[in-house]
């Protein structure tokens, strides 16, 4: 009998969805049914989960998301997943508030990286996954990982985060269509990274990387948006 799973999404959603979608089909494709496990998600209301940290309000996130791991517990979940990486900063607090296992997602990234041999690996992520040291210090007692560089590539954090924002909000100009635009183009030097990156050192996974970049960059946009999203990496040499 299946374990029932629990997850704490909402932050954001997208994450929430890849989290169940992940679940669901690597069951099917592994065992050629249908028989996934019960999957229970609470999803939080995202926006005080934005304004809290930018506060520095830390205690209010670990006392909202104990709340609701409890929850979780309370409908019958036997384990719960945090549906992001940044919350994990509170994970200690959410463990202490229920009976039930919380897993970690850091936990699962150090064992990849050490079945995968790799010695020093990079982070990219949001401002306080960054800059709070949350996988330097859960991975600090694998040995077998002697660096783990946290860079903010060619960004200043005042450029990186200008940078997320368009990506994700777009500009200020008035024009949906343009902003549209904008919204990918914000993303053209994420994809650049990642594919060059990969290509100079070897590493097909962040090559994978670039590759799924540029499909979120190109889901739900109009045709002009993709041309010119498609126009500027073939311009910097990426087919």
């Amino acid at each position: 009998m299946h374990k029932r799973i629990g997850i704490l999404g909402g932050m954001s959603p997208e994450s929430t969805v890849e989290y169940y979608q992940y679940i669901t089909r690597t069951y099917t494709q592994r065992f050629g049914d249908y028989g996934y496990p019960d999957i229970i998600i609470y999803s939080v209301s995202f926006q005080p989960y934005v304004d809290w940290p930018n506060e520095d309000r830390w205690d209010l996130v670990g006392q909202g998301l104990s709340q609701a791991a409890q929850r979780l517990e309370a409908a019958g979940a036997d384990f719960i997943v945090i549906a992001t990486n940044t919350m994990h900063l509170v994970l200690d607090q959410v463990r202490a508030s229920i009976h039930v296992p919380v897993l970690s997602l850091l936990d699962v990234v150090g064992e990849a990286v050490l079945a995968k041999g790799l010695k020093t690996v990079g982070l990219l992520g949001t401002r306080f996954t960054m800059e709070k040291n949350l996988y330097q210090d859960a991975l600090a007692h694998k040995p077998r990982i002697n660096s783990f560089v946290v860079q903010s590539v060619t960004y200043t954090p005042e450029t990186r985060d200008k940078v997320l924002k368009v990506c994700s909000e777009g500009g200020l100009l008035a024009n949906e269509q343009e902003r549209e635009t904008q919204k990918v183009l914000a993303c053209a030097p994420l994809i650049f990274f990642f594919y060059y990156y990969g290509q100079q050192n070897s590493a097909p996974e962040s090559v994978g990387v670039a590759r799924q970049l540029y499909w979120y960059a190109m889901t739900d946009k109009s045709d002009n948006s993709k041309k010119v999203l498609t126009d500027l990496l073939r311009s910097w040499g990426i087919q």
